[in-house]
């Protein structure tokens, strides 16, 4: 197959490649959504490119559907790196995974360009990522259809715990500081690209009921279970299945537990179902999505493994059986759905857990520069950035947007003296809290350890996700 770029795709590989061939410092975002092309826009820019570019994928899954596009596309020196792949080879354009190439960083000294896919997903507090882009001159090229991550503080003032999503470019610290194409998804719906959503929703969730987990990040996975048990909701969905004429439906769960109750449930009514979860092995894995594409399964139920990247059009039906906190993650759900197939005239989004009703509907998704570089995200329901929905209001609107994180943190977790005096603990660098492990008496010494162990934490769980089979 042989692929012909779009006017928005070719605008955003316009922007891509004079960004990369400046002289400009800093990293920059290309906001496409999600089935919009990414995986295309990224073979274009790659090939107008003169010398060797680095293309960061977030999973091996991922990693193989974009090389097999830019291939179709015409371009013929393509490798990879990637253990998972069981591939370490290096060319013109490679295609590789942060976790296989992080301790390999010398071979790629002779790269010039450096492209992340999927960008949301990097730290820009320490971690693999930045250490790879300060290692490769700063410089990088991001693409994404959620240029958004939440974040967490406390505010000491109220004893609020408040969590809200920002733009990548708008935190502190930064690796991105701009963003230099944005593709609307009412723009795609607009020109057919889109597929239409019909809507279905239990109007009764109660967000108010469940706790936040230990991060402030999203809802406690026991609350959601207890509250969900109560409710019926696996027993409602599980309904909802059996009355529903869809040819393939993808539900998406709170736990593993939940998942295997409802494919249980499900075929003791004599539907075919099966479980994904993240230690699905890799050839079990790829059976179960070829008979779920194929119609010999006709649901997958899954916790948290089949949201970014995962690519099947013909899917027909999405079930939301579980609440989320994040904006991103609840358009990544979505938007497994809404990828145009021949025959296919809408997907149904069936939602049991009141995310519609806090995020509003998809294709009102607009991404709004109220001032230069300064962008929100607004929908039918609300805006979605800067706004806490946990106790809903707009921190936006009261003026925080523009405060350091600090201001929200925990009095306990500032630094009182010395040289950094006034940061918060995270943003401290590793040598000074060495240091204070060592040197300090006391609570001071038992908070700088406690950062020490949470950030090897944080890298070993980066680690980890990236020995993931997908």
């Amino acid at each position: 197959m042989k692929y012909q770029l779009r006017p928005y795709q070719q605008e955003a590989v316009t922007k891509g490649v004079e960004f990369l061939t400046s002289n400009e410092q800093g990293g920059a975002i290309i906001v496409v959504p999600t089935a919009g092309g990414k995986a295309l826009i990224i073979a274009s820019i790659a090939k107008a490119l003169s010398g060797n570019t680095l293309v960061l994928q977030p999973s091996l899954e991922i990693l193989l559907q974009n090389v097999e596009k830019a291939q179709a596309f015409g371009i013929d020196d393509i490798q990879i790196y990637s253990a998972s792949a069981n591939q370490k080879t290096i060319g013109k354009l490679t295609f590789a995974t942060i976790g296989s190439i992080i301790n390999k960083k010398e071979l790629f000294d002779n790269f010039q360009h450096l492209i992340i896919d999927e960008c949301h997903s990097v730290n820009a507090k320490g971690g693999m990522y930045e250490e790879l882009i300060n290692h490769m001159g700063g410089v990088v090229l991001g693409l994404t259809a959620t240029p958004y991550r939440l974040h967490a503080y406390t505010d000491f003032r109220t004893g609020k715990l408040s969590v809200v999503a920002k733009f990548l470019h708008r935190t502190r610290p930064r690796l991105f500081s701009k963003i230099i194409h944005i593709t609307q998804v009412q723009e795609l719906y607009k020109m057919g690209y889109l597929c239409p959503i019909i809507y279905s929703q239990k109007e009764d969730y109660d967000h108010s009921q469940l706790k936040l987990n230990s991060t402030g990040m999203n809802f406690d996975e026991k609350s959601v279970e207890i509250y969900n048990k109560a409710h019926n909701i696996i027993n409602i969905a599980s309904e909802i299945v059996s009355k529903e004429d869809s040819k393939h439906i993808l539900v998406f769960t709170q736990s593993v537990a939940e998942s295997e109750a409802l494919v249980a449930n499900l075929l003791h009514r004599g539907i075919t179902a099966s479980v994904v979860t993240a230690k699905t092995p890799k050839k079990d894995r790829a059976q179960i999505l070829a008979d779920f594409k194929n119609g010999k399964i006709r649901v997958v139920c899954n916790c948290q493994t089949m949201t970014t990247g995962y690519d099947f059009p013909a899917l027909d039906c999405v079930i939301l059986a579980r609440p989320t906190q994040s904006v991103a993650l609840y358009g990544q759900m979505v938007g497994r759905g809404i990828r145009i197939f021949p025959g296919k005239e809408s997907v149904k989004l069936i939602d049991l857990a009141g995310n519609v009703k806090r995020f509003g509907r998809i294709e009102t998704f607009e991404i709004v520069e109220e001032k230069p570089n300064m962008h929100r995200l607004k929908s039918d329901a609300s805006f979605l950035t800067g706004y806490c929905f946990y106790h809903n209001e707009d921190l936006e609107a009261k003026g925080y947007a523009g405060l350091k994180e600090t201001v929200f943190a925990k009095r306990d977790e500032i630094i009182q003296f010395g040289l950094h005096k006034g940061k918060h603990i995270s943003k401290t660098p590793q040598g000074y809290l060495e240091w204070g492990a060592k040197s300090l008496k006391g609570s001071w010494q038992k908070m700088f350890q406690k950062e020490i162990e949470r950030r090897e934490k944080s890298r070993q769980e980066k680690l980890n996700d990236e020995l993931l089979p997908f």
